[in-house]
């Protein structure tokens, strides 16, 4: 019986180190692929928001330029309204300065 004893205490640390392996066997074989799932999750997110911030920044460049453009033939516009008159007024005035002469 003694040496039944000896024997069963050797075969279960044996089959609890087994056991203890084998799970972890499993959850490391199930880790790596929830951590590279996640980190592609992860850096898919982040390209999202880099893009998203770029089209930002390019819609905010195209709207303050489209701004400086209307400013800037807004007032093309305007003075190119004016200029005939102007020029009416100067021909008036030269008639009017030949006339008193």
């Amino acid at each position: 019986m003694s040496s039944e004893t000896e024997n069963r205490p050797d075969e279960n640390p044996n089959n609890e180190e087994t056991l203890s392996v084998a799970p972890e066997a499993t959850d490391s074989g199930a880790a790596p692929s929830v951590d590279e799932k996640l980190r592609s999750e992860l850096e898919s997110a982040n390209d999202q928001v880099l893009r998203i911030q770029a089209e930002m920044q390019n819609v905010r460049r195209r709207a303050q330029r489209d701004v400086e453009n209307a400013h800037k033939f807004a007032l093309d516009k305007f003075v190119s309204g004016l200029l005939p008159v102007v020029d009416n007024l100067e021909r008036a005035l030269g008639t009017i300065d030949d006339d008193d002469a």
